[in-house]
């Protein structure tokens, strides 16, 4: 069940209303020793004028930071035409694409890296 799920680093306060992929996006950062602090969350809730969803914020900023990593990894810019993004945050129906693969665990990410590697090089 989601609930039961372990979270690595967010805060109780974040945890309504979020995806039930947000660890394993966790994951993903922490073996790259990344992460999101709470200083950067409420750096934006503080700019909102109505409570802001914390958990929104959070998993927005995690999915930032894996857009950025994804293209580290492949030495690219991240405005590179030859891959598509597709994130999307809003509650528990949150996503994280790759030329339309979702992108949720480790060896998913790694995987999606190799292959796009591969592909490049071959043209």
């Amino acid at each position: 069940m989601y609930y039961q799920k372990v979270y690595n680093t967010i805060p109780r306060l974040y945890m309504g209303g979020v995806s039930e992929h947000l660890a394993d996006w966790e994951d993903i950062l922490l073996h790259f020793d990344m992460s999101v602090e709470d200083d950067e969350v409420w750096e934006i809730a503080r700019g909102c004028k109505e409570i802001p969803h914390l958990g929104n914020i959070y998993q927005s900023l995690i999915i930032g930071r894996l857009t950025s990593l994804f293209f580290e990894q492949l030495d690219l810019a991240e405005d590179d035409e030859r891959i598509k993004v597709f994130t999307f945050v809003n509650d528990f129906d949150s996503h994280f694409c790759i030329n339309g693969e979702a992108i949720n665990t480790l060896d998913e990410f790694m995987a999606k890296v190799d292959d796009i590697k591969s592909t490049l090089h071959q043209h």
